[in-house]
Order: structure tokens, then C-alpha cells, then sequence
């Protein structure tokens, strides 16, 4: 079974998802097309999602479990948007120094589909 990732702060207001559909394409004559979904999990989302002002023990956490998972195991987590949880992995993060003791991070949540 995937862990569950359970920040202990709630990311930052200026988080960002890109949602994408995948569809499969048959171009015809005079500008034609006919298009379908790809799959049943033709829907795709990737998230940024932003920590800011986070104490060094907060930060430390959430590197900590970002590196245990090391981008190749999924986990899953709830978006602060919605009332379902998700399958994401997180391949890369940059960490931010916005003063003295201050931490921040910036990880991209992409959405897998694995069977856990």
C-alpha cells in the first residue's frame, strides 16, 4: 500500500495544476477529424504545489519523504481542492531561502495511475 503524504503545513495559495486530456487523433481530408479519449485515465493532472515560510524541522519533513520516495514511488495525497485523494509522484523540487531561518519549496506533483 502507498503512503500517505501529510504535509505538516498546507501549501501556499499560489500553488498551480495544469490539467490534461490525452486523446487519440485520425485527421481526414478538407479538415476533418474524429478524436477520443486515450484510456480510461485520459484525464491528467500536474500540480505545483509551493510551501512557504516553513520552519527548518517543517521543511526537513517534506524533503525527507520527497527523498524516500526518490520520484519512482507513487503516494498518495489529497489537493487542498478537493475531496478526493490522488496517486502523485514528485520528481523534482527546489528549495527556497527567503531569510534566515525561513524555508521554502517548490515540488511538481505529477499525477500517476498506478495500481496500489
Amino acid at each position: 500500500m502507498a503512503d500517505t503524504f501529510t504535509p505538516p503545513q498546507d501549501p501556499a495559495q499560489n500553488s498551480s495544476k495544469q490539467t490534461t486530456t490525452r486523446i487519440r487523433r485520425a485527421n481526414f481530408g478538407d479538415g476533418y477529424s474524429l478524436r477520443v479519449a486515450d484510456g480510461l485515465n485520459d484525464i491528467v493532472r500536474d500540480v505545483q504545489l509551493r510551501w512557504e515560510g516553513l520552519s527548518v524541522t517543517d521543511y526537513n519533513t517534506i524533503i525527507a519523504f520527497f527523498e524516500a520516495h526518490n520520484g519512482a514511488e507513487a503516494f498518495i495525497y489529497t489537493l487542498p481542492d478537493e475531496g478526493s485523494s490522488r496517486t502523485f509522484s514528485v520528481e523534482n523540487w527546489t528549495t527556497t531561502y527567503p531569510s534566515g531561518t525561513l524555508r521554502g519549496i517548490v515540488a511538481q506533483f505529477n499525477e500517476e495511475f498506478d495500481l496500489i
